[in-house]
């Protein structure tokens, strides 16, 4: 990876799955690359953790207590770093829901916080990992990211780019580790039958980083493509003798999930490996940079009208060898 040769990386909010994915791709198949890498988040015990796993005195890194609120120590962990790579976010549906302003204060203020100090920094690059949510939001979570992603076009003296990805499958408080747990009590909490999701893996997710990093120009959002699930598939992977009870779906909860509205396919490309959301002017240095082609002028990205689905057995494999290794498939 060209762009992570003696680079020094930062990651705020490195201690969540998607930062430990990312941390393990960088230190076990790049550490001959990094120079340094920052690991920026505000939970101490989620570090400490990290550390028994990758420790300072073994691998170039370096653990900070800090916020995204906070721009000052931002800018105090941030010295000399070459690429900046933004995990951090307040990212429960029903928390933000709940608690507006510290969604917005997290999301949209921290994202600012972090433009800004990349400016400062003369940080080469920065990347924002947004959600699937920003697409058409219709909760304040997605509302707050979609904001995250705009501030984030408008970075000065710095390469920006975004990854718009879909729910991290097996991630903590996600539906797989709960349907686990719930499975011991005989029953299943389903929102909706018809619900689906886009699947995306923690590593997936991590080498979709670095690919972005390194074939960015700017100004892109790169969007996966990935296969979807049912909500009732995963329960049936999971426990299908279990009862199932129909919840109904939470406040700002969407039926299925979005990666790419129809109001944004005329600035939207594809090539074999995912589709980009780019800046309309300049479009054709989008084509030959990532060599692709447009898409179609009705094109929209939902989970419910992709062309690739996980089958139970497909999802109860994915659990296995990704989620839990202990659990007993019935294959």
């Amino acid at each position: 990876m060209y762009c992570l040769e003696n680079a020094s990386v930062c990651i705020t909010g490195g201690t969540g799955t998607l930062g430990r994915a990312l941390v393990k791709l960088l230190l076990t198949k790049y550490s001959n690359t990094i120079k340094k890498l920052v690991i920026f988040s505000r939970d101490e015990f989620k570090q400490y953790e990290m550390a028994q796993i990758f420790p300072p005195n073994l691998f170039p890194i370096e653990y900070i207590i800090g916020d995204v609120k906070d721009k000052q120590r931002l800018l105090w962990a941030t010295q000399q770093i070459d690429i900046l790579i933004h995990l951090a976010a307040l990212k429960r549906i029903e928390t933000a829901e709940k608690n507006p302003y510290e969604a917005f204060l997290t999301n949209v203020v921290g994202t600012q916080n972090v433009v800004e100090v990349a400016g400062q920094q003369g940080i080469k690059k920065i990347l924002l990992y947004s959600t699937d949510k920003a697409s058409s939001p219709n909760s304040v979570y997605g509302a707050t990211k979609l904001c995250a992603e705009k501030l984030f076009l408008t970075a000065q003296n710095t390469t920006a780019t975004i990854i718009r990805g879909g729910n991290l499958l097996g991630s903590r408080g996600s539906v797989v580790p709960l349907f686990l747990e719930k499975r011991k009590e005989g029953f299943l909490p389903i929102t909706d039958v018809e619900m689906t999701r886009f699947s995306f893996l923690p590593e997936e997710a991590a080498f979709l980083a670095l690919e972005a990093l390194e074939n960015t120009i700017g100004g892109e959002i790169f969007v996966p493509k990935l296969p979807s699930y049912r909500i009732v598939d995963i329960a049936e992977a999971i426990a299908p003798d279990s009862q199932r009870k129909i919840i109904g779906r939470r406040e700002g909860e969407k039926k299925h999930d979005e990666m790419i509205a129809n109001h944004e396919a005329f600035r939207t490309i594809e090539n074999e490996k995912y589709y980009l959301i780019v800046p309309f002017v300049n479009l054709a240095t989008y084509l030959e940079q990532h060599e692709a082609t447009m898409v179609m002028p009705d094109f929209s990205y939902q989970s419910d009208n992709n062309t690739n689905w996980l089958t139970v057995e497909q999802i109860r494999r994915l659990i296995v060898q990704y989620i839990d290794a202990d659990f007993q498939p019935l294959l």
